[in-house]
């Protein structure tokens, strides 16, 4: 008798400092196939997550970019970025000259599917953009429009 007495202790023992954990692993898998079916669901029209971006299948992809020139504002400066072929890109502005003594700084874009990176380098400054493309336009990640020359 007092065998069974302390065989069911231990069990009940094990089963209340166990099902925490066990209620923590069922909750983890069970939000991950929430989060599976819902990226399932939405294969169609990727989301941006952007509510003020227009959700329209990207037009702009690698190919007919190149030789296109957008006016992309950062540090409340208005640049001229032109992107060429090879994934180089040259950033001018106005005053640059007179301040660099150059005419335009490279860089570096790429795309994967629904983004455009940009990144270069001025002076001790560095500029990386994940801009995203809705059908023929450039939103940075705030919503705002890039536009194009």
């Amino acid at each position: 008798m007092d065998n069974r007495l302390l065989i069911g202790f231990g069990g009940f023992l094990a089963v209340f400092l166990l099902f925490p954990f066990v209620a923590q692993m069922l909750r983890e898998g069970n939000a991950g196939d929430a989060e599976n079916a819902a990226q399932t669901t939405n294969t169609a029209a990727p989301t941006t997550g952007r509510s003020n971006v227009p959700n329209e299948p990207p037009l702009l992809d690698a190919q007919n970019l190149v030789g296109t020139e957008w006016e992309f504002k950062w540090e409340n400066y208005r640049i001229k970025i032109t992107i060429a072929a090879n994934g180089v890109l040259y950033a001018t502005h106005p005053l640059m000259r007179s301040v660099t003594g150059m005419d335009y700084f490279e860089g570096r874009w790429s795309v994967a599917y629904d983004k455009a990176i940009i990144e270069a380098r001025f002076g001790d400054e560095y500029l990386y953009e994940e801009l995203i493309i809705s059908g023929n336009n450039l939103y940075t990640k705030n919503g705002e429009k890039v536009q194009r020359f």
